[in-house]
C-alpha cells in the first residue's frame, strides 16, 4: 500500500537522530499544524474537547484516535501516539474555539430558528415558515453525532404528520383512576415529544412516565420515538437507583 506524505514525514522524524523527547515534540507539532489547517479544535464551557472537520469528533472518542492513526500512522498505544494525543488535548483546552456543542437539536430564541442535526454533516434550519439546509458549524451551531444516530435525508417537498407514526394508533387507558381522557393523554405525549426540540426554553426537564400492562404499547412508543429521532437505537433497562439518576441527568 502507498504511504501518504504525512505518514512518511512522521516516519522520517521517528527514524532521525536526536533526543527522543525532541522527536516526540516535533511529531506532535506536525500533527497539530496539519489538523489546524484542515479543521479546528472546539472547547465547550464544560471543558468538553472536540475536533471539527465538518464533523464534530470528541477527542476521547475512538473515531478521533482512528483519524490520527489513519492520517499520521500514529497508534495510540505507541509512545509517540500517546504524546501527540496528549498534546492535542492541551491545544484544544488552551486554544480551542469556545462554543456550545449540541446533540440532535438547538433552538435559538434570538433568531427564532430551530436547528436539527441530520447526522451527515448537514443540518436543517426551521423558522416556522421555511426549512433550509445548512452545514454543521454554520451560524456557529455545532452538532456532535450520537453513536447510534443514523443520517437521514428528509423529503422537504412532502410534509407528513409524525403523529400518524408515533401516537395515533396507541392505546390509552380509561378508568376511574386515570386522571386524563385518552385524547388528553395523547396530547401530553405529543407535547413531551415536541419539548425534546426546545430544551432551551425549559427551566426543568419534563419526565414522561408511561404506565400500563404488558403489551399496552409503552415500549412500542419509545422504540418508535428512537427510530424517529435517530433512525436507530433500542431501549435500555434501568437496573438500579444509580442507573435511574444517570438517565435523568443525561
Amino acid at each position: 500500500a502507498r504511504v501518504s506524505p504525512l505518514i512518511r514525514k512522521v516516519d522520517e522524524i521517528r527514524l532521525s537522530k536526536g533526543q527522543t523527547f525532541l522527536k516526540k515534540r516535533h511529531i506532535a507539532e506536525v500533527v497539530n499544524d496539519e489538523l489546524n489547517e484542515r479543521g479546528k479544535f472546539l472547547r465547550t464551557p464544560g471543558d468538553e474537547l472536540f475536533y471539527f472537520n465538518g464533523s464534530v469528533i470528541p477527542l476521547d472518542a475512538p473515531d478521533f484516535k482512528a483519524l490520527i492513526e489513519r492520517q499520521f500512522g500514529l497508534n495510540p498505544t505507541e509512545t509517540e501516539g500517546r504524546y501527540a494525543l496528549s498534546s492535542l488535548e492541551n491545544e484544544a483546552l488552551t486554544e480551542g474555539k469556545k462554543v456550545e456543542v449540541y446533540r440532535l437539536t438547538h433552538w435559538d430564541r434570538a433568531s427564532g430558528i430551530l436547528y436539527i442535526d441530520m447526522g451527515d454533516g448537514e443540518t436543517l434550519k426551521l423558522d416556522g415558515k421555511t426549512i433550509k439546509r445548512a452545514s454543521n458549524g454554520d451560524d456557529g451551531v455545532y452538532f456532535a453525532r450520537e453513536k447510534w444516530q443514523q443520517p437521514f435525508k428528509p423529503d422537504l417537498e412532502k410534509a407528513i404528520s409524525p403523529w400518524a407514526y408515533l401516537t395515533d394508533d396507541l392505546n390509552f387507558e380509561i378508568g376511574e383512576l386515570v386522571a386524563l381522557r385518552p385524547e388528553q393523554q395523547r396530547e401530553v405525549a405529543k407535547f413531551w415529544v415536541l419539548s425534546l426540540f426546545f430544551t432551551e426554553e425549559l427551566p426543568t426537564k419534563p419526565i414522561l412516565c408511561l404506565t400500563g400492562d404488558a403489551g399496552s404499547g409503552k415500549s412500542l412508543f419509545l422504540r418508535r420515538l428512537l427510530h424517529f429521532l435517530y433512525g436507530n437505537g433500542d431501549l435500555d433497562t434501568i437496573r438500579g437507583q444509580d442507573d435511574f439518576w444517570a438517565s435523568l441527568s443525561a
